[in-house]
């Protein structure tokens, strides 16, 4: 399970000793989350785009207390939330390409425990994006069909990503800190390293 690959197994250590590699492979968890992440946003993408042409070109954003609407947004203005899925993906890969400044600093990391520390930092921060994609997707959805009943966004829309993120990160932070905890626990000194 906590196989990694190194292609080049070239080692470098940080100024405070932790240990580098130049190229540490993706595991197959990891693989899977950056898939999923990939096709959820692309999946707001291509709904969205084929959809907002069946749009009127504002859509309400918010209404009175009496009811009545007092401000819309171009119908575009849903690609926001595809855009930011993006960004936060593109983010997050280009921060796991260093995952020797994601570990924590109470983790004790060694040449031995390194690979298996380091894979599961990087399957952390894929399955926060992997939530991120998942929690945008339902809010883009939600707005798009308040939209076409000409209806302004419940707070839904804006809670739903905020706190399922927040909670999904919570959730996330609590699984790898017991994974990780007592000098990166025994079962990441059991990975197995292939040299190419």
């Amino acid at each position: 399970m906590y196989t990694s690959t190194l292609s080049e197994p070239e080692i470098t250590y940080t100024s405070s000793g932790r240990p580098k590699y130049r190229r540490l492979l993706l595991s197959p968890m990891e693989k899977i989350l950056n898939s999923f992440s990939v096709i959820f946003n692309l999946a707001m993408w291509i709904i969205l785009l084929i959809q907002l042409p069946k749009l009127q070109d504002q859509i309400p954003l918010h209404q009175r207390d009496d009811g009545i609407i007092d401000s819309y947004v171009s119908s575009m203005f849903l690609l926001i939330f595809p855009g930011f899925g993006a960004v936060v993906f593109i983010a997050l890969y280009i921060l796991t390409l260093y995952p020797h400044m994601l570990v924590l600093r109470r983790i004790r990391v060694t040449t031995d425990n390194a690979p298996g520390v380091y894979m599961l930092t990087r399957g952390y921060y894929r399955a926060i994006g992997l939530v991120t994609q998942i929690l945008l997707l339902a809010a883009s959805m939600i707005w798009l069909s308040e939209a076409f009943a000409n209806k302004v966004p419940g707070l839904i829309v804006i809670l739903l990503p905020t706190v399922g993120i927040v909670v999904g990160t919570i959730a996330l932070t609590l699984m790898f800190n017991s994974l990780v905890q007592d000098e990166a626990k025994p079962l990441l000194n059991k990975h197995e390293i292939i040299e190419d």
